[in-house]
């Protein structure tokens, strides 16, 4: 009488679970034996991984490398830039004040090395 959802193991199958808790019991006993020699192993391991991470993974953001040209936003994004090259990489900030006085003392005290194009 066979029982239904009964998964059937192949011959080998109860060979191979053997051989790896066969391997798998030899691996740790060794590791016992020779403790600083793994831990020198997962140290070279780590330093490894960390070398491979420095050198070879980039991290870009920057949505113009990563979405591509042929978007019709990107591309009218372009044509803007282009249009436009000085606006271009650019900050600008508004100063609003009361009267056109005030915002000229308060655009004065602005970082140095900052443009100043005034519009009244």
């Amino acid at each position: 009488m066979k029982r239904e959802g009964a998964r059937r193991i192949g011959k080998r199958g109860p060979r191979i679970k053997v051989r790896i808790d066969h391997a798998l019991s030899r691996w740790f006993g060794w590791s016992m034996q020779h403790p600083a020699l793994v831990i020198l192993a997962a140290l070279l391991a780590a330093a490894g991984a960390l070398h491979f991470t420095i050198h070879h993974l980039r991290i870009n953001t920057y949505p113009g490398n990563v979405l591509s040209d042929a978007l019709p936003w990107r591309q009218d994004k372009l044509a803007f830039e282009r249009a436009f090259p000085t606006f271009r990489d650019s900050i600008v900030v508004v100063i609003d004040a009361p009267t056109p006085d005030q915002a000229d003392l308060y655009g004065k005290d602005q970082p140095q090395g900052a443009k100043s194009h005034e519009h009244h």
